[in-house]
């Protein structure tokens, strides 16, 4: 009950500290800066207003939906996310996923899944699951994000090089023999605008270089004439504020892709906050409230026909550097695009494709980390072969399974690490006169499956003299490892032995106990100090001539 209690207590203080952090927050909108946030979040308005068209082109939606999901992310994670500075809408990462559920169920489907994936990222916040995403292994993040850019790339480069709409993937350009609708046009002014969105921002982190791309190419093109496909109509007319039809899918089938979708959305998000973090340095998120930040406006973007949202890690870089140091800028930078879809809807309806797309090539081509995966490779084959692993399995398969198995590869790479055990014997006379029947072993790494069968060696020490294990040098044990320790204790107490233990890790003397090893060692403890061991080993070698009568073992797992 106590510790029921202190759990409760816990999480009233976590919630407790959150709604005052988030009230402080709010009022520091209007004290800290005000003008200076509106302007950063009118900057990232013009920086979120190509991508979130392009995404929402991209994934087979109008591209309204793209500016009103912006709007509502942007307005709703503003108010009430853990990271203040973050600013969420639709998100490369997401692209993918939403644009094969869009083929398979229409955008009914996808409506549905966006708002059960909306639930279980609540869901995940109130189980504290956030945590859990820094525990993700660099190299699986890595092939995350390189198969992402990748799948980006093969879906955009067909629209930078102009052909025809019936090619949707650069993968099917073999068998549709498209290349014949190739049109060198497209690609130059594609490359124009890939070239302004990466290097006029290095002039001034204000200057919106996708956007300022976006207008001379539609300016040539009005100027010259060129017939080349557009972004076309930019109305609201489709929106309605309504529950996703549920009854219209399959919800059996789009359960997993909705969790897909949630587990993408969160690493997304979670991932641009710890970037976040690491460069303004004077905030950390909340990872809780940031995922139920992003569940909610996941379920409100399904009811207002919008499409998935995460926290975009370009936009919010935008923001830092433009100056942001509230939840204002995402509020204002929602705002000004709601201001530009009501009143420059018919402009944004003349941004040519191939420009989006360009946009799109340079996010995607970010994501493929080649000087991190370089780096592994030198450092470790394994980590950079973890990397690859996760992307080509996300390409052949799906996200949820390529990240299982890139996982899997990092924890067969970790447990071929750990595997060797260090057991390193001396006499107790060195550390202590007259202790010739002592013997030291120092215990070092980790104890567990892959390793536990190295103990075997301690079954062959010489009963005739007190054996003392050091294990304070041990990181890690596990239940295999903790019964392996138990049967070498067993067998040398039925051979007529003394066993000592020395140890500081109370999770390893934790385990120890419940299996009931400690019950059979010598002085029925684990000790703190070899000084201590040592002690009581002179008193054991002392006692040699007294009859030994152990305890009875307690049964495996008891308490």
């Amino acid at each position: 009950m106590a510790a029921t209690a202190t759990i409760e207590t816990k999480g009233q203080s976590h919630v407790r500290e959150a709604v005052q952090d988030t009230l402080v927050s709010w009022r520091e909108m209007f004290s800290k800066g005000p003008l200076n946030n509106v302007l950063a979040g009118v900057t990232v308005a013009f920086v979120a207003l190509p991508l979130n068209v392009a995404l929402a082109m991209a994934c087979g939606l109008p591209p309204a939906a793209g500016l009103m999901t912006g709007i509502i992310a942007g307005v709703l994670c503003g108010l009430v996310g853990g990271s203040k500075l973050q600013i969420s809408g639709p998100e490369v990462a997401l692209a993918p996923l939403t644009f094969e559920i869009v083929t398979r169920a229409g955008l009914e489907g996808l409506f549905v899944a966006t708002f059960l994936a909306g639930c279980f990222q609540v869901v995940f916040g109130l189980l504290r699951l956030g945590r859990l995403v820094q525990t993700l292994p660099r190299p699986v993040v890595g092939g995350f994000l390189a198969a992402v850019g990748l799948l980006v790339l093969d879906a955009q480069l067909p629209r930078l090089m102009g052909l025809s709409a019936d090619v949707r993937l650069l993968s099917d350009i073999a068998p549709h023999a498209a290349l014949q609708s190739f049109q060198g046009t497209s690609v130059v002014l594609g490359l124009v605008v890939m070239v302004c969105f990466v290097f006029l921002p290095k002039l001034s982190a204000r200057v919106p270089g996708a956007l300022i791309g976006l207008i001379l190419v539609s300016g040539a093109i009005w100027l010259t004439g060129a017939n080349l496909p557009t972004v076309g109509s930019v109305e609201l007319t489709d929106f309605r504020i309504a529950l996703p039809a549920f009854g219209a899918v399959d919800l059996k089938a789009m359960i997993p892709e909705a969790l897909a979708l949630a587990l993408l959305a969160s690493i997304d998000s979670l991932m641009s906050a710890v970037s976040l973090d690491a460069v303004t340095k004077d905030t950390k998120h909340r990872s809780e409230q940031e995922l139920m930040a992003q569940g909610l406006a996941n379920i409100a973007s399904s009811l207002v026909g919008g499409m998935p949202v995460a926290g975009a890690v370009v936009r919010s870089m935008a923001a830092v550097q433009a100056g942001a140091t509230t939840r204002l800028t995402s509020i204002a930078h929602a705002l000004a695009l709601l201001a530009l879809l009501l009143v420059a809807g018919p402009l944004v309806a003349t941004l040519p494709l191939t420009g989006l797309a360009g946009i799109l090539v340079v996010v995607g081509y970010r994501l493929i980390n080649w000087r991190e995966l370089l780096f592994e490779w030198q450092l470790s084959r394994m980590e950079a072969v973890a990397f690859v692993v996760t992307a080509v399995a996300i390409l052949v398969g799906d996200f949820v399974s390529g990240v299982g198995i890139g996982m899997v590869v990092a924890l067969v790479h970790f447990v071929v690490q750990h595997r060797q055990l260090g057991l390193r014997a001396k006499k107790g006379a060195t550390l202590a006169g007259g202790l010739e029947s002592t013997t030291i072993v120092e215990v070092q790494g980790s104890i567990f499956f892959a390793s536990h069968g190295q103990l075997d060696a301690l079954v062959e020490h010489d009963p005739r003299q007190t054996l003392v294990l050091d294990l304070r040098r041990v990181s890690l044990i596990d239940l295999t490892g903790a019964s392996a320790l138990r049967t070498v204790v067993e067998t040398l107490n039925a051979r007529g032995g003394r066993v000592l233990m020395v140890g500081n890790d109370d999770e390893v003397s934790g385990l120890l106990r419940q299996l009931g090893v400690v019950e059979l060692l010598f002085g029925k403890r684990i000790f703190e100090s070899l000084d201590q061991a040592m002690k009581a080993a002179h008193e054991a070698t002392a006692a040699r001539a007294e009859p030994v009568v152990h305890a009875a073992a307690p049964a495996l797992g008891a308490a």
